[in-house]
């Protein structure tokens, strides 16, 4: 995590709570977040009822909260069963579900560009928000213009 304490760095992008000894933090994204498959495994599952998705591999990070909230929003219930494959790293998760070996849980903006590419597809399913969010973080106080100025060049970036 980049440390706004030395001189080098002037705002930094994370990813939590919001909340940063010693820092200004701005919500500048939140994530949305739902199921996506490769193209394949995702028109198998097409039309299918959400609790379908748990007779596939679910692929997640070393956290089973998001797939925990897709089952209660889905209404169905999360349990924990050996075939889950989880990562420490979530680009590993979306390339297992590339490589058609499973269920993720998609991570809006990050996973954006595969949707895009149609290398992961959306899957039936709930969408909601995550309890953490990318925030624009600043030191307390912050007054320099060019500062605030990338601030607000962020801000807009985000809303597009």
């Amino acid at each position: 995590m980049a440390s706004l304490d030395s001189s080098d760095v002037d705002l930094a992008i994370r990813f939590g709570g919001g909340r940063w000894p010693g820092t200004d933090a701005q919500l500048w994204m939140k994530e949305r977040l739902f199921a996506v498959a490769a193209p394949k495994l995702a028109k198998a599952l097409r039309g299918q009822q959400p609790a379908a998705v748990l007779n596939h591999t679910l692929l997640h990070d070393s956290d089973t909260e998001h797939w925990r909230s897709w089952c209660a929003q889905a209404g169905v219930a999360y349990r924990p069963r050996d075939g889950e494959r989880r990562f420490d790293d979530y680009d590993l998760v979306l390339a297992t579900a590339e490589a058609g070996l499973g269920v993720a849980i998609g991570r809006w903006p990050l996973v954006k560009a595969t949707l895009d590419a149609g290398r992961l597809v959306r899957i039936d399913g709930p969408e909601f928000t995550g309890k953490k969010a990318h925030h624009i973080v600043t030191r307390n106080g912050e007054t320099r213009l060019a500062v605030r100025q990338l601030t607000r060049v962020l801000a807009t970036m985000a809303e597009q």
